[in-house]
This record gives C-alpha cells, structure tokens and sequence, in this order.
C-alpha cells in the first residue's frame, strides 16, 4: 500500500482578516490487495474549502484496505497575516488673500481621498488638526490635517497649509462722481469707449483710498457693470494729452495700473497711458475736472475710460488719524460640534455668528481637546455632540463656555449628576421666563416665547438660585440659561475657571428661535465676554452731513461727547451683501434709521418703535459699489451719520 499527500501550502490572509479559505487536494492511495477494500479518511485538520486559522495547521489522512495494511500521510497548511495598507492625500496648499482690513477669511477647500486594502473596509476621513472648510481662517499660515482609518487599525495622516494674506484696508476714501465726458470733435457723450462704440456711465463713482488705492464702480449703460481697480498712486508721470487742447497739468496725478471688469470684459490698464486725473484730464473737456486712461481686454478688445469727476485736485486730503473700523466684536470662538459637515441648527448657529462679526472655527468633538480652546475668547459646544466624547475636557479651562448640551451640564459642574431631577431635555417648550441676572437685559422680569413653535430644549437645575437667568414657565426649578460668574461656586466643590452658560437650545432647533431668542443667544455671548456689540465700533464720532443734491459736498465730521447716548455702529464696514446697525443705550426711544448714496438720496429707511441694545440688519446686496452715509436720529436729537463703504459690486 501507498500513500502520497499533497505539498505543504503558505496561504495570505486578507489584510485584516483573521482567516483565509482554503482548498486542497487529498492524499492519493494505492493498494496491492487482492480483496481491495480501499479506504482514505481524514483524522485530523478543517476540511477543504474551509477557514483555516492564522498561523499552521497540520491535516492527516490514513488509508486502509482489506488486507489490514495501513498507512498515514500529514501535510501542513499556513495562513499568514496582511498587514493593512492605507494611504490618504491631502488638497495642495493654499493662498488667498483676507477682505480688507479683515485679520481672518473664510476659506473652503477640498477634501482629501483616501484608499486601503482593508478586507472590512471602513474607511473614514476626518479633519482632526486646523478648521474645518468653510471656517475662518486667521492671517498667517495654518496647517490642516486629515487622518484616514479603516476597520483593519490602519492610520495614515497628511497635512497642507491654508495661508491668508493680510490685505490692509483703506485707511479713508474720497468719493467722487464719475459723469460722461463730451467728446470735443464730435459732441459725443461717453463715459466709455470701446474700438469705435461710446457708451454713457450712469450711478458710477470713483473712490480714492489714503494708501495710493482707488476704486471707479457704477454702470455702463448697455453693456452692465463696471468694477475697475486703480494702485500706485503717484504725482510724477508724464501725461497724455488729446487733439482738442494742451492743458495745465499742475494738479494732474496719476495711477500706474488699474485693472478689473466692465461688464465681461476683463480689462487692464495700457501702460501707454495711465489713468490720469485733473483739470482737463479727460482730454476732452478743457475746463472741467476729469479723468482719463487706456486699456487693454483680455479678448483683444481696446478702449478707453473718459469721466468728469467731482470735486478737484485740493479734495484729494486725507485725515492722519484715519482708523478702520473694527468689525463687530473681533471675538475668535471655538465652536464643537458632532459633525462638521453640520446640522440645520448648527449651520443656523454659525451663520448667525459669522453675520456678527464672530471668527468661528468648528471642530468635531471626537478630536476636540482642551488645548483647542488655548487664544479663543469663547469655547460653544452644541448639543449635537455626544457627552461620552468630551466628559470634562473643558470643564477645566480658563476660557468662557457656553453649551446646550444637557447631558454635558454635570461634566461641567454646572448641575448635579442625576439625569430627570438635575437636568434632562423637554419637549414641548415654546416660552421662557426671565429672572433679573444681567445676561437677559432689558427682556428681565417677563416672559416670552423663544421659538416660533413648541419644541425640545435643555435644562439644567444650578447649584445656587442666583445662576438661575430663567426657566420653563411654571417649572422654576427646569432652568433654560443657567449662568455661572468667574469663581462662582459649582457642584462638587468645584469653581468656575471662568464664566460659563448652559442654554436651553437642541439640536436643530436655532433654525426656529424668534427674535427674542436670538437676543438672549447674543445676551449670552455678550456676557460671557464682556463684549457689548453696540460699542464695538469704539470711538463716538458724530458726522453733520450737509447735502447739496447738485454738487453731493459731505460736511467734516466732528466728535461730540453730549451725543453718547445716541452712539452706533456699523460692521462689517467695507461692506459687501449686508451691514448691522449697532445701537446703544436707547432705553426704549423710537429710532430712525436712514441710508443716503453718494448723491444724497435716501436709499433705505429703517424705523423702530422701540431700541434696547438692538442690532439691525440691513440688505445691502443692491447697492453700487461706493460711498454711502447710514444717519441714525431718535427723539428731537440731532442725527448721528457714518460713512459706509460697500465694495466687490
């Protein structure tokens, strides 16, 4: 009798996997015997086809016939381990330049793709260093790092850099009107020319920047918008005359380059001759204050830019002590989230903040840790987290927090730790009572409705009354805004590192808050950092505006003390698509609020019964690029106006 069993095998797993299938022949036998009675059995090892372990397992067949003789036959199998391949690629660095004056920019970009070998897959792709895309971004050079997993324990990281370019604001601007020339052969009126075609401007205006910067916006009638970029500033060019005339050039000054849009056209400046302003610069009209250049398009177009402008050279002064404005608060918040790709509510939260003037940066709470909040005036955490993510990561740290996650009250000592008597969730809330603590302002003492229909909310039970700002009506011991002072006593002997509010909000529900619920979410902020919006714009100026609808002359400013009570101010200033109208202390007067164009126009007209504190809001999308003057009168009081500049229209 014989017995021949099949090679030894050396089988790999799937990355990850603790098994493999495998398949083998079995032993072949042969025997001599008269009677045969053949007969192969195996007695040891998994069966073909089967999941063999990690590691070598030895199979046995014996063989026997009708003679009595026998023989066996071992071979081995081995399954050896895969490691798990993962790789992730990152977006390529980046570099975009800040609005100006701004100390930060939103910045979107892309996500990185990752791949692996992993039998179980799982693949997942999360940014756990830097702010998310579509945060804020600050000035300087941030790193950003995405980390891939799968479910086979593979990790692979890569980072890039996001860099914003501080782009300096305007210090002060001139705005002058810009009206069409007349041609002095033929008496054509124009404003523009393009290779044989005039084309009048209308609404069109020339802002002249202290820093050598200026910008002509308004319309080309029949063609569309004009957007055109002027730089380098300068006395000492040589100038271009026309065929009508030899001017004076003693006032005339120059920009070296300008570059932009007229209608689709993108045009640049032709070197031959740059724009050019004075007394007869247009080189049309001899007598009259203008402004003309030549430019080339990107379609191989020509033309040029002829403009009466207003004013004359001696309007070009600018103040010293010019300062740009300061926008909303300036505050840097970190605000912790379930997912960065957000929710309705946390969209709402974030919009809202960004609308104020807030620089946010989002992080997932899976990768969120203390040091996050190290350089932020303000840490929120939504209620789209998950408790067991941060515990008492922040609970700790010194700077402010505020969050509306009630399963994350006791974590922070906020409340006790029983869930149902301490603090929970409730459904079915649409109104809040307020209690007399500072943080809910002229709304102290009633009681009002927070969301636009019934909905869930958090609450919370402090540890003394005078951290309860006010609870579910009917419910005073289901607080809504619990709000802890630095050093307040917690539970747990416990004292606040700095100041802290639980609030009543959920995970979507922002969407639905009211007017007066959005003012206590600001109230809230605005206590945990001692940040009043109203005085963010800082110094009082008010400006006696004196229009003169035929020639537009905009009187000087001058400051005046007795007019505190009156004071307001304006952010984002430049502004783009909307600007907010701060007021302060106005103790319940009747406020008008008015918009006047570079003509003198009243464009826009806000009136309201009754002022605390309030922010308004104002849809400026519209509006030409230019100068605009935003006037605020209460009472018999004299009017407070500002200058407003919207730009990128």
């Amino acid at each position: 009798m014989t017995l021949t069993g099949p090679n030894n095998q050396t089988i790999d797993a799937a990355p990850g996997a603790n098994t493999a299938i495998v398949t083998y022949p079995e032993p072949v036998a042969n025997t001599t015997c008269a009677d045969g009675g053949l007969e192969l059995v195996k007695t040891e090892g998994p069966a073909s086809g089967s999941a063999f372990p990690i590691g070598t397992t030895t199979i046995t067949y014996q063989a026997t016939d009708a003679c009595g003789n026998s023989e066996t036959v071992s071979f081995t199998i081995t399954v050896t381990a895969s490691d798990s391949v993962i790789s992730v690629s990152c977006p390529a660095n980046m570099t975009v330049d800040s609005a100006p004056g701004a100390s930060s920019a939103i910045v979107t970009y892309g996500n990185a793709t990752a791949s692996t070998n992993c039998a179980e897959d799982g693949l997942n792709i999360q940014v756990t260093q830097g702010p998310a895309s579509g945060d804020s971004f600050a000035t300087g050079t941030t790193t950003v790092k995405y980390t891939a997993t799968n479910d086979c324990g593979g990790m692979d990281m890569c980072t890039f850099t996001i860099t914003v370019n501080a782009v300096a604001a305007p210090d002060c601007e001139i705005t002058r009107t810009a009206t069409n020339a007349t041609e002095c052969n033929n008496g054509e009126n124009y404003g523009i020319y393009i290779q044989g075609d005039f084309y009048t401007v209308s609404n069109t205006s020339l802002t002249e920047y202290s820093d050598g910067t200026a910008i002509l916006a308004g319309t080309a009638d029949g063609l569309g918008a004009i957007h055109i970029e002027f730089t380098g500033r300068t006395n000492s060019l040589t100038p271009l005359f026309g065929n009508c005339f030899t001017p004076s050039t003693t006032d005339w000054y120059y920009y070296t380059s300008f570059t932009g849009t007229i209608d689709s056209l993108n045009v640049t400046g032709n070197p031959a001759h740059p724009f050019q302003i004075g007394k007869g610069a247009n080189n049309q009209n001899q007598n009259d204050f203008g402004g003309s250049g030549w430019w080339n398009a990107s379609n191989g177009q020509t033309g040029d830019i002829n403009l009466r402008l207003s004013g004359n050279a001696n309007t070009l002064q600018f103040d010293e002590s010019c300062e740009e404005p300061v926008a909303g608060c300036d505050l840097d918040i970190l605000f912790i989230v379930g997912d960065t790709n957000l929710s309705a509510g946390d969209v709402a939260v974030k919009n809202h903040l960004t609308e104020q003037g807030y620089n946010v940066m989002t992080v997932d709470a899976q990768w969120a840790e203390a040091s996050d909040a190290n350089g932020k005036d303000l840490v929120l955490i939504s209620s789209t987290i998950l408790s067991t993510d941060l515990g008492t990561t922040f609970k700790q740290v010194s700077t402010p927090v505020m969050t509306w996650e009630a399963y994350l009250f006791d974590d922070m000592a906020m409340t006790g730790n029983s869930a149902g008597t301490n603090f929970d969730t409730e459904w079915g809330v649409n109104s809040y009572t307020a209690t007399n603590h500072p943080i809910n302002g002229n709304l102290s003492g009633t009681t009002f409705d927070i969301f636009t229909s019934e909905d869930d909310v958090s609450w919370g039970y402090p540890y003394n009354a005078s951290n309860d700002a006010g609870y579910i009506p009917g419910s005073p011991n289901k607080c809504l805004v619990i709000a802890y002072d630095e050093d307040d006593a917690m539970f747990g002997n416990f004292h606040a590192p700095a100041r802290r509010v639980g609030f009543f909000l959920r995970d979507n529900n922002a969407t639905k808050l009211t007017a007066k619920g959005w003012q206590l979410f600001d109230q809230s902020i605005q206590w945990l950092t001692d940040c009043n919006l109203a005085n963010a714009n800082g110094e009082i100026v008010q400006s006696i505006v004196n229009i003169d609808r035929e020639n537009a002359e905009v009187a000087e400013e001058r400051n005046e003390e007795e007019t505190a009570n009156l004071a307001f101010g304006i952010y984002p200033n430049p502004a783009t698509d909307m600007v907010n109208v701060s007021l302060v202390e106005m103790n319940g007067a009747a406020v008008i609020i008015n918009v006047y164009d570079a003509l003198g126009r009243n464009i826009e007209r806000v009136e309201a019964d009754a002022a605390y504190n309030s922010v308004y809001r104002i849809n400026t999308s519209d509006y030409k690029s230019g100068m605009y003057m935003i006037s605020v009168q209460t009472g018999d009081a004299p009017a407070i106006t500002k200058q407003l500049v919207i730009m990128g229209h």
